[in-house]
């Protein structure tokens, strides 16, 4: 006999991406995906309080409400217009009573986009001393956005050789960001390469990212993997490493 007793207020804590909140491309945020039409169909759960995403929203599928409540941090670059905080809630089998989001001190974010001609102008000889190198004009833009107490992000926009990719020290940045600021992210997804033979054809730029360059080596090591077992093998190391790059990036 069961004497269980139905609860007076039915709630689930989710942490998953959902459908429409999420921004992301990782294998995480496509595969364990929750649409909103499944929570609209369920009817066990009245609340729904869901963390992963990091932006507060208040929403409604069916006959459920969800609360996400964000962050109460600024924990990368991939919401900077949302306002970290916390939500204190007040619920009843009848409702919820009130749902209160609640700011809370934060790191300033503070954006800096770089093209690459400005790294190396076209009107500037090849080897004229007194032109700054490429990291020394990078650090000059960085220093008035950085203090102890701002998050930055530096993005590098723009195509490029080989040879001057190269020349960039992102070490070098990176260490200054780590002296000078509260966090510094670096991203030079929007890179694009030229091959040494395309640099007088711009529209032949092909974009210079590690994740594709880790996909096609891997891929030519699968073509000429002697048997199916050591196939396998190799799409699962390549599956989870891409899955460990976007979850670096995510936090960077």
């Amino acid at each position: 006999m069961d004497d269980s007793k139905p609860a007076d207020i039915s709630l689930l804590v989710l942490h998953a991406p959902i459908e429409s909140l999420s921004t992301g491309s990782s294998l995480l945020d496509t595969r364990a995906q929750v649409r909103q039409s499944s929570i609209a169909r369920q009817s066990t759960f009245q609340y729904i309080l869901a963390g992963y995403h990091h932006s507060y929203h208040r929403l409604r599928f069916g006959q459920s409400d969800v609360v996400v409540a964000g962050a109460t941090q600024h924990i990368d670059f991939s919401t900077p217009d949302s306002t970290p905080g916390f939500v204190f809630l007040g619920l009843t089998p009848d409702g919820i009573r009130w749902c209160d989001h609640i700011k809370a001190d934060s790191p300033p974010l503070r954006s800096l986009v770089i093209q690459t001609h400005e790294l190396w102008p076209e009107d500037t000889s090849e080897g004229q001393e007194s032109h700054p190198s490429p990291t020394e004009i990078i650090l000059e833009r960085l220093r008035p956005l950085c203090d102890a107490s701002t998050m930055v992000q530096l993005r590098l926009i723009g195509e490029l050789t080989r040879q001057q990719y190269h020349q960039l020290d992102l070490n070098q940045i990176r260490y200054y960001g780590e002296e000078h600021c509260f966090a510094l992210a670096i991203d030079d997804s929007s890179l694009a390469l030229l091959h040494d033979q395309e640099i007088n054809s711009p529209e032949t730029g092909e974009r210079f990212s590690p994740r594709e360059e880790l996909i096609s080596l891997v891929d030519e090591w699968i073509a000429v993997a002697a048997d199916e077992q050591e196939k396998k093998s190799l799409v699962l190391t390549r599956e989870e490493l891409l899955l460990a790059m976007d979850d670096t990036k995510d936090k960077h």
